[in-house]
């Protein structure tokens, strides 16, 4: 009887292990699961950031050519005036 009840004990432990084992493999495997979609967030807010401002440069250069083009415009007409 002494027999079975230690085996039941010795099964019950290493049952315990085992489960423990698992909460710790899963444990690790939550913290890595939120680690990994924090860095996924930051990356994406970086990449919306960089894609907003070559926007604006996109942007800016677009205006700077129009005021390129009017100076010129107006350039080339000044010089006609005095050819």
């Amino acid at each position: 009887m002494q027999e079975k009840y230690n085996y039941c004990l010795s099964l019950y432990a290493n049952v315990n292990s085992k489960n423990y084992r698992l909460y710790l493999a899963n444990s690790k495997q939550q913290k890595n699961s939120e680690e990994i979609a924090q860095k996924a967030g930051d990356l994406y807010d970086k990449l919306c950031s960089f894609l907003n401002t070559f926007i604006d440069i996109g942007e800016a250069l677009k205006k700077s050519q129009e005021k390129y083009e009017q100076i010129a415009q107006a350039i080339i007409h000044w010089k006609r005036k005095f050819d």
